[in-house]
């Protein structure tokens, strides 16, 4: 019976240490989530850090159209605006929202309060370590293009350096432009957080009226496919009569 006991306090002291393992490593990215509130993203300066949050509606259209227009006004008053917008469909819609990251926190708590999603989704991508390798790159490329320039100054460069050395500024000067789009791309995700949400309309109709409807409609093909077999089986069936009159 000790031994019994001795097992079962060792599994619970095993038990209790594999918590407080999980514990830990869950609070280890508390820089970028609050633990206190797992719904809710932190908004911070130390990183950078790009915010994306999903949400699902699943509503009738008028429901839905009530939605849309308050999540409208929401943006609009905290400085954001609309991306992206697919609304033609009566089944289906599509919103991409750029929300001021400094107020992404505020936006999400005035959707969840009204709690009238189906389903959420919040991510978040550490761009700091690419933000810095990127910089690094354009001030390296800077360094050439300007050792470039300076070279073509030189007044006695024949006619073919003179072209060598202009293709080599033309094609930093790309590159140089191309990293600093990257980095402009970077900065707008940071200062705008991406929020996107979708609309998927619920069918009102009621199943059994669905089920009626649909076999009153199957049941008009078939007598729109077998009215012409059945006037001419009529107007075989008056001939065949009249002959056995007379």
């Amino acid at each position: 019976m000790k031994k019994v006991l001795s097992i079962i306090i060792a599994l619970l002291f095993l038990l209790s240490l594999a918590s407080c393992g999980t514990k830990s490593s869950k609070s280890s990215d508390s820089g970028n989530y609050s633990y206190n509130d797992p719904d809710k993203l932190v908004y911070s300066n130390e990183r950078l850090a790009l915010y994306t949050v999903s949400y699902t509606y699943r509503n009738n259209k008028q429901s839905i159209k009530d939605e849309k227009r308050t999540i409208k006004v929401k943006v609009y008053e905290i400085g954001g605006y609309i991306d992206y917008a697919y609304d033609k469909d009566e089944k289906y819609a599509q919103y991409d929202y750029k929300v001021p990251t400094d107020r992404l926190n505020d936006f999400i708590d005035y959707i969840d309060e009204n709690d009238n999603y189906s389903n959420k989704r919040m991510t978040i991508q550490d761009v700091s370590s690419h933000y810095s390798i990127t910089d690094g790159q354009i001030e390296s490329l800077r360094n050439r293009l300007q050792m470039y320039q300076e070279r073509l100054e030189d007044p006695n460069l024949t006619l073919d350096d003179q072209l060598k050395i202009e293709e080599q500024i033309d094609e930093l000067t790309i590159q140089i432009n191309q990293l600093e789009a990257r980095q402009s791309y970077y900065n707008e995700d940071y200062n705008y957080s991406t929020v996107t949400v979708y609309y998927r309309y619920k069918d009102t109709v009621n199943p059994v009226v669905r089920v009626i409807a649909n076999l009153a409609i199957y049941l008009g093909i078939v007598l729109m496919i077998a009215a012409p077999f059945g006037i001419i089986g009529f107007v075989i069936f008056m001939i065949l009569r009249k002959k056995n009159k007379k």
